[in-house]
Formats: structure tokens, sequence, C-alpha cells
């Protein structure tokens, strides 16, 4: 049962029924869905360009702007779909937007931006389709990226009521390149290493949600595109799981995750209680996990350093910002408005924020679409000053080989092609 666990949302051998005794989801809105659901719940889409130069996020009119974070040029797009997540290529011309089953790609790199849609579900928006036809899909769908070079993109999907999945797609066709059998529910997926690899990180939820008898945990893997093998994995594990709870970062130039620990049971919890932040290095093998504790709060949202000198955390609507090396606070900063979805500058000398706003359902039929009402205000906080004495971390090399990890399965990396 353990190596199940391990490899909950990371099921790779459906060709030999390896997944044949994970738990099946119920269909609909589960506990679990209703969880991430939270998540999302005020979270404005945000996102950084990998260059580091445009900072791509959705206010509250759901207007899309693709501002340059260096001389604060704006360019706008006014979108008939709120999106719920929102991914950059590595320059910012391409941008892609998720609201549903739609899925749309946004190209700025004409002084008129196009749009051209593709995944079904977007049939009253304008714009150019190409004929990608999806699973059953629902609205809990929480994974989306495109890589550097914008020629792929990667998103959860549903192929049927008990099977998931993450399909790698042709920007330029529509076409499916691979996919990866998944169980569970994915909260984010990222391109890594010049788009050789893929990181996906998913929720398993443990034993106050239906149908898991096992503890809670985040599942971390990187996937080789190249050789189709896992690279590496973490776990870490949780007493339970809300949508105030799903909070981590990694930092590819240093290689460091972190990722929120045991947390305080929310249903009994004590403040007071320190919340340990787990960092274990994802481009390395053989490393060990280390624990930082934090002085008694809960957070609603966590971020940090791409060059690893501090980690930042909203707790409440306050801000603390701490140098990972201790935890000790080099700044606090009360907010008027909920504030999350605070992303770094690529130079950590920055933090960028946006005003939360609320993500309210609107049912039409048996299907139903997420609108978000107000938020959406920008917020800039400058870090330099604190940052004068704290030396920036080396950057870390990916190692040359496959991460090996306790109490394998066999055939447990092949990674499984939906294309030759």
């Amino acid at each position: 049962m353990e190596t199940l666990m391990k490899y909950f949302a990371l099921c790779a051998a459906i060709f030999a029924g390896w997944c044949s005794s994970l738990p099946a989801w119920a269909a609909g809105l589960t506990g679990e869905e209703e969880s991430l659901f939270g998540y999302r719940s005020g979270r404005m889409p945000a996102v950084l360009s990998g260059n580091g130069e445009w900072f791509v996020y959705l206010d509250g009119d759901s207007i899309l702007h693709r501002r340059n974070i260096r001389n604060g040029d704006d360019h706008q797009l006014m979108l008939f779909r709120t999106p719920k997540l929102i991914s950059s290529s590595h320059s910012g011309e391409k941008v892609v937007v998720r609201n549903d089953n739609c899925i749309s790609l946004l190209d700025f790199s004409s002084v008129s931006p196009s749009i051209r849609h593709l995944k079904s579900g977007c049939e009253t928006i304008s714009g150019t389709d190409v004929n990608y036809e999806p699973g059953d899909g629902f609205y809990s769908s929480f994974g989306l990226a495109i890589s550097g070079d914008s020629k792929l993109i990667a998103f959860d999907d549903v192929a049927s009521s008990d099977q998931r999945r993450i399909v790698l797609l042709d920007s330029t066709n529509g076409q499916i390149v691979n996919q990866i059998p998944v169980v569970g529910s994915t909260l984010h997926i990222q391109f890594l290493d010049q788009d050789s690899k893929l990181l996906i990180v998913q929720a398993a939820f443990g034993e106050r949600w239906e149908a898991a008898a096992e503890p809670s945990s985040m599942q971390f893997a990187v996937w080789d595109l190249k050789t189709k093998n896992l690279y590496n994995f973490f776990q870490s594990a949780l007493t339970t799981i809300t949508g105030e709870t799903l909070l981590w970062h990694f930092s590819e130039a240093t290689g460091e995750l972190y990722a929120v620990g045991q947390t305080p049971d929310p249903f009994n919890r004590d403040v007071n209680t320190p919340v340990p932040i787990l960092k274990f290095n994802l481009k390395r093998c053989g490393n060990s996990v280390s624990s930082l504790k934090t002085a008694g709060q809960y957070f609603t949202d966590f971020t940090a350093d791409p060059l690893g000198r501090w980690i930042a955390t909203i707790e409440g609507q306050k801000l603390f910002l701490r140098k990972s090396s201790n935890g000790e606070v080099l700044l606090e900063r009360n907010f008027e408005n909920l504030t999350r979805s605070f992303i770094p500058s690529s130079d950590g000398k920055m933090l960028l924020g946006v005003e939360a706003g609320t993500l309210e359902a609107q049912r039409q039929g048996t299907m139903g679409e997420q609108v978000y009402s107000g938020g959406g205000k920008i917020i800039e906080i400058p870090l330099a000053q604190y940052l004068e004495n704290i030396p920036v971390k080396e950057s870390v090399p990916w190692s040359g080989e496959s991460c090996l990890i306790e109490d394998e399965a066999p055939a447990a990396r092949q990674l499984s092609t939906g294309a030759a």
C-alpha cells in the first residue's frame, strides 16, 4: 500500500492494471473537488513570463493584462469568459488561458492579439478553432501550462468518469503528442529544463473525504519528456487538506521545493502551533528533507524567492517576509483587502500580487460556469532594501540520472504515450 500511495497521483503503467487497486473517485463534485474549488476561490489568475519581463494577470472586469514590469507597458485583452488559469511562454508573446472546458491560445506577437481555441467548450467565443476533442472533463480541473517555446500545451483532462490524464497538445494543430494517466486532483503543471521536463503537482485527499482511507498528501513529480521516465518524486504528508493548505513553491534555479507540512486541523486548530515548511531539492537525488517552523498563524498563501533568500506567507490579511535560512521576519505588511496570487520577480527583489476576488458559480442547466467578482488590483512590494545582506543561492544543475525512489514499483517510470 505504501508504494500505491506514493504513486497515487502518478499511475503510469495502465497496461498492467497497476492502478486497479486504487480507489475510484465518485462522479460529480465530491469533497476533494469542493476543497479544490475553495483553493481557487478568490485567487485571481496571474503568472510571470519565463524571461521575467511580463506579468500576466486578470482584473475584476475579465480583462487580461500583459504588463511589462520594467516600463509599465500594459497590453490588454477583453475576454468573453473569465479564465481560472493562465500560463505564459518564455517570451510572454503566447499566453494560454483556461475556463472550465475552454482552453484558448492568445498571441500578442502582433499589434492586434489573436485568439485560437484548443479545446471544445468555447462555442460562444469568437476565434479560430482546432479539432481537439476532450474527454468528459469538469470544471474543477486546475492544470494548465504552455512550454517556453510555446509549441506544447499541457493540461489535465478526464478521459472517462474514472480516468484522469495529463494531455500534451501540439499548439499549432491541436494534436495529442503524449498523455500521462493520473489518479487524483491536479493542482499545477509546469514545463522545466528548457521544456524537456514536466512538473505535475497533485493532491491526494485523506480520510476526511470519501473513497480515501489513507492520510492526505501533496505529491510532486518531475517527468523527463525525452526519455519518457519519471525523474524525481516527493510527497508531503498532511493531516487533512482544505483550500488553505494546498501551499507550495518551486524555484527552478535552485531546485528548492517548499511545501507546507503538517498543518493545524482547520476544524480544531490552535493558531499558536508552529507550521512547518518542508524543503526538498527536486533537481538532486538522495537529498534529505529539511523543515523550517514558523510562528503561529494559518497560511492563506505562500511563495518564495527564486534565488533562495526568503519565503513569504500570507496570514489573514498580513504579509510576512522571512529569511529562508532561519525564519527571521524581515517585513510585515497589512493589506486593506484580501490579497493572494503573489508571484516573485525573477530576481526576487519585487513581490507582485493581485487583490482577491470571489469565484462564483453560475449554473446553466446541469453544467456551470465560474466567474470572478471584484478584485483584480495589482500590488507591487519592493524587497531590495530587506535583502542587502543576504546572499543569493547558486543555481543547481539538473542531475544527469533519474532519482531512485524507495520501494519502487516495476515499470512505474514508464510514460504511456498517446501518439507515435
